[in-house]
């Protein structure tokens, strides 16, 4: 059973002149104790690989998962993040991206919510 869905497109910039990531289809959503959060980019920046990251506060976010980036010469990358969820019901997590690139830049997303 689907509890809640989420979906955003970001565009963002990164501090050198590589380019433009645009990240698609960005959904957040738990199915029964799961979170599942998944996205696609444009592929036109090399990823090293990404962080997912949460928080209580939508202050204060640790990272807990890397996701290490596609193949540079594919057209295009999609991501898939999933983790068992304890305890849902009495703490709310927020949730964001933090892309790094080849060189070390990085670039992090808006906050995501899974809604009830």
């Amino acid at each position: 059973m689907m509890i809640a869905f989420i979906t955003i497109q970001a565009f963002a910039q990164p501090k050198s002149d590589t380019g433009i990531i645009e990240i698609k289809n960005l959904g957040i959503y738990e199915n029964n104790s799961e979170l599942i959060i998944n996205w696609a980019t444009n592929g036109t920046v090399a990823t090293n690989y990404w962080k997912v990251q949460r928080s209580t506060n939508k202050v204060q976010f640790s990272t807990i998962a890397l996701v290490l980036g596609n193949d540079p010469s594919q057209q295009g990358d999609q991501y898939i993040y999933t983790e068992k969820l304890k305890d849902t019901k009495r703490i709310k997590y927020y949730y964001r991206l933090c892309h790094v690139s080849a060189n070390g830049d990085e670039i992090i997303s808006d906050i995501l919510t899974p809604a009830k």
